[in-house]
């Protein structure tokens, strides 16, 4: 079996959205990694207000990442203990499965409060970090600056906290979510009250 260069781009996506599909494009067409493996986490140590159940996140990723060559939706972390935190999610993988080279894909704005993760130093004593760029100027701190591989990114404005704003209130959101997942929360009647314009 050949070994492969795999990146982990890990998210509560609740829901997910085009800023999540254009970073995944970005990792994949940057060169360094072979295959994208996209965590749902069913159990997000930072997140507690879930608005929709992992069952429904895990299958509109499934719908939204499904035509993107290089991607693949791993389910390791529903074999993980609770909560899922991300130094356990890699000591799994690197010893489940052989691979050439294991990076932990994130944009600035994880980047920026990194420190804070549980057990970070860890971390990086056994990946190295792909961030995607974003327009305004960053400075990566020193800690971060020999493990740190800056991705090309054209950053989309949009956050899971302002899609569910937006279907709440009754807004349109087509330019914020691709076009299954506006169906699928449309259909289960996730994240509104009232159906979805």
């Amino acid at each position: 079996m050949n070994e492969k260069r795999v990146g982990l781009l890990g998210g509560s996506f609740d829901p997910i959205h085009k800023g999540h599909i254009a970073i995944a494009k970005s990792f994949i067409a940057s060169g360094y990694i072979d295959e994208l493996w996209i965590l749902v986490n069913p159990s997000p140590p930072h997140k507690t207000d879930l608005d929709a159940s992992y069952e429904h996140r895990k299958k509109m990723v499934e719908l939204a990442y499904r035509d993107i060559d290089g991607v693949h939706i791993s389910l390791i972390e529903e074999e993980l203990s609770m909560p899922n935190y991300t130094i356990n999610t890699i000591k799994h993988i690197l010893n489940t499965y052989a691979l050439e080279k294991l990076y932990f894909c994130l944009g600035m704005d994880s980047l920026e409060s990194f420190h804070t993760w549980k057990s970070y130093d860890e971390i990086l004593s056994f990946v190295d970090l792909l961030v995607a760029e974003r327009d305004q100027e960053f400075s990566i701190p020193n800690y971060l600056k020999d493990k740190v591989t800056l991705v090309k990114h054209s950053v989309i404005d949009v956050s899971s906290t302002k899609v569910r704003k937006a279907l709440l209130g009754g807004e349109p959101v087509t330019s914020l979510l691709d076009h299954t997942t506006i169906h699928y929360i449309n259909y289960h009647h996730l994240y509104q009250r009232n159906g979805l314009k």
